[in-house]
């Protein structure tokens, strides 16, 4: 018997949906980058802001690019940031054969200012060859603070380059690089997401998951509404939703290495235990135990982890709900079926304009963002902590 509270809730949540009026949009700041003193052509870094404009929520992705006329060992990078405007994120290796990789040394700095220095070097002692110009080496994302609505946002790059002399790490004093980028708030809101359609039915939860910072556009001016959500990108999204916990790295699965974007995300949704339910946690690579991070996620993958998450929060999931209702419903795997039973029974799924569930199909961004905001909606109360 269904309980008439929840079905209250569910149903206020899908008359909102329809019945949302567009909400005032945040300001937008937009970004640059401007070198501020030359280099040699011996050896040249660069720091890559060419993101468009990004609004309170957004993540913005920072490219190093290098470029030298002779063998190197490797860069040093001090790259500092205001880390009251954004927040760090990760770094990780650009897609490059430069053969450089990427270690940290963490952060200093004082209250407004946050140093990461990244070093991208050969650990071996031997030098690399020569690097063609705008090699990507690495990439630097960083997640805007909400409420920042003003121009005093600043990334600025101070480095060397270095050359092993004998297996011995050298500074070349002639390769010194300094350059910043800003970001300068807008109210023109015509640099919002030019990829959406504002009469579509993901337009309200683009928009709400967007302003809570549970998910972002592909960069600042595209949401890719059609495109696919990686696994790592939706365990993303739950971590966000439980608060980011820190986690220690523990080598879980071969295919998630420590330092990587979604490392947290993921070591935290495969240790976090459901109650009461002999151990299980809330994500599960699959049988070869490997995870799949970069796999597109699945219809049937998505309703499991969401049942997952709402048991390990204690929320009601006594709800099911036949699957013989939908032409397809029978290709759900069975290992999904149940969770796939409450997603359908509490409104996060429904059918398509055939009535077809397609529980073996990837899930794209605006069906994900659909999901998520129905979800946020029905659980608003135990959400928010108002419900035991």
């Amino acid at each position: 018997m269904i309980k008439s509270k929840l079905a209250k809730k569910i149903l206020a949540a899908l008359t909102s949906l329809c019945l949302a009026a567009t909400a005032a949009a945040p300001a937008l700041m937009s970004v640059s980058a401007e070198e501020k003193a030359p280099v040699t052509p011996e050896a040249k870094l660069t720091l890559d802001a060419d993101v468009g404009a990004a609004m309170p929520g957004d993540t913005i992705t920072l490219t190093l690019k290098g470029e030298s006329a002779r063998e190197l060992g490797g860069f040093q990078v001090t790259v500092s940031f205001d880390d009251s405007k954004v927040d760090y994120v990760g770094t990780s290796n650009a897609v490059n054969e430069s053969g450089l990789m990427v270690s940290y040394t963490g952060q200093t700095g004082d209250k407004e200012v946050t140093d990461h220095v990244i070093i991208l070097g050969n650990s071996n002692g031997s030098n690399l060859p020569a690097l063609a110009r705008d090699t990507d080496l690495a990439q630097i994302t960083f997640r805007v603070k909400e409420g920042v609505t003003d121009g005093n946002l600043l990334f600025s790059l101070d480095g060397y380059a270095s050359t092993f002399v004998n297996g011995i790490a050298t500074r070349l004093d002639s390769t010194t690089f300094t350059q910043s980028a800003s970001v300068a708030a807008s109210a023109d809101t015509s640099v919002a997401f030019t990829d959406v359609d504002p009469n579509g039915y993901y337009y309200q939860p683009m928009l709400y998951m967007r302003e809570n910072g549970q998910m972002s556009g592909m960069n600042p001016t595209t949401f890719n509404p059609a495109g696919f959500l990686s696994r790592a990108q939706f365990v993303a999204i739950i971590y966000q939703m439980a608060g980011a916990p820190e986690v220690a790295y523990t080598p879980l699965f071969p295919d998630v290495p420590d330092g990587a974007w979604y490392t947290s995300q993921v070591i935290w949704g495969s240790q976090a235990e459901i109650p009461n339910s002999n151990g299980q946690t809330i994500i599960h690579g699959y049988d070869n135990g490997y995870f799949g991070p970069a796999d597109n996620i699945t219809r049937e993958q998505l309703a499991s982890l969401m049942y997952n998450y709402a048991r390990y929060k204690g929320y009601d999931v006594s709800w099911s709900a036949s699957l013989s209702a939908f032409p397809d419903g029978g290709t759900t795997s069975s290992w999904a079926q149940e969770g796939m039973s409450w997603a359908v029974a509490v409104g996060l799924f429904r059918g398509d304009d055939n009535g077809n569930l397609r529980p073996t199909d990837n899930a794209s961004r605006a069906d994900c963002a659909g999901i998520m905001w129905r979800f946020n909606n029905i659980f608003a109360e135990e959400i928010a902590g108002n419900v035991a």
